[in-house]
């Protein structure tokens, strides 16, 4: 694990954690990988985004997430757009952790004699 940085964003944030990966992986051996990517959307005055989970073969999952700012957030670049994004984020953490659960109750399930 690595140590805070004390990145004053979350782009800054975002950096050094890719740059920690980048540094990471280059003694690792290859094993899985996933990526989730975010994309944002803004108009009418609500940002949304869209978080999804990519393997090597597919979209694994997709996680949503909205901001309307209140007149006082405007006035913050990138609010709205890091509070949308923390929103999908959490969404798609929470459908990984409905998903790991019903199959460890699957795998549970079928693993009790009859």
């Amino acid at each position: 694990m690595t140590e805070p940085t004390g990145a004053h964003t979350l782009s800054d944030a975002l950096a050094d954690a890719l740059a920690a990966a980048s540094r990471a992986r280059a003694g690792l051996p290859r094993g899985k990988r996933w990526t989730v990517i975010v994309d944002l959307e803004a108009g009418s005055g609500v940002t949304r985004a869209v978080a999804r989970l990519h393997d090597r073969e597919s979209d694994r999952l997709v996680g949503t997430g909205q901001a309307r700012l209140a007149p006082p957030d405007a006035d913050v670049p990138g609010v709205a757009d890091e509070l949308a994004a923390a929103q999908a984020l959490t969404d798609l953490a929470r459908r990984m952790t409905q998903v790991a659960r019903t199959e460890v109750a699957g795998a549970v399930e079928g693993a009790v004699p009859g």
